[in-house]
C-alpha cells in the first residue's frame, strides 16, 4: 500500500480521486521534473503530463487543449464534458490538477525572477 501512495496515478486510477496527498505528491515532484526537463514550459504539449494515456491526449486535444496552461484553466463544465465522454474518466481531473501544479510552479517561478533583477538593479 505504500507503493501506491507515493505514485499517483496508481491511487487514483483505484480510488478514482484525486486527493490532497496526489496533488502534495506532485508539488514536491515539479522542480526535479523540470530540472531535467528546462524545455518544459506553461505552451507545452499535454503529453508531458504524467499518467494519461495517448486516447486521453488525444480527446483532449480534440476538444482544443493542446498545452498544460490550457489544460491547467479548463472549466469545471469543459472537465465533466470530458468526464462523460471518456472512458479514462479518472484521469481527467488529475491531468488538470497535475496542470495545475505546474502553472503555480511557473508563476512562483517568474516571480522570483522579477523580483531578483528589481533586487539587481536591473528592473521587471
Amino acid at each position: 500500500m505504500a507503493l501506491l501512495r507515493r505514485i499517483p496515478p496508481c491511487r487514483i486510477h483505484i480510488g478514482k480521486a484525486v486527493t490532497a496527498d496526489d496533488t502534495r505528491w506532485w508539488q514536491m515532484q515539479v522542480t526535479e521534473v523540470v530540472r531535467r526537463n528546462p524545455q518544459l514550459g506553461p505552451h507545452s504539449s499535454v503529453d508531458n503530463l504524467t499518467g494519461i494515456g495517448k486516447n486521453l491526449v488525444g480527446r483532449m486535444v480534440s476538444k482544443g487543449y493542446t498545452e498544460i496552461e490550457q489544460v491547467a484553466s479548463m472549466s469545471d463544465d469543459a472537465l465533466h464534458e470530458l468526464l462523460r465522454e471518456s472512458k479514462d474518466f479518472h484521469y481527467i481531473p488529475a491531468a488538470r490538477e497535475q496542470a495545475r501544479v505546474f502553472m503555480k510552479y511557473y508563476s512562483e517561478r517568474n516571480n522570483q525572477n522579477i523580483r531578483h533583477r528589481a533586487l539587481a538593479g536591473r528592473g521587471p
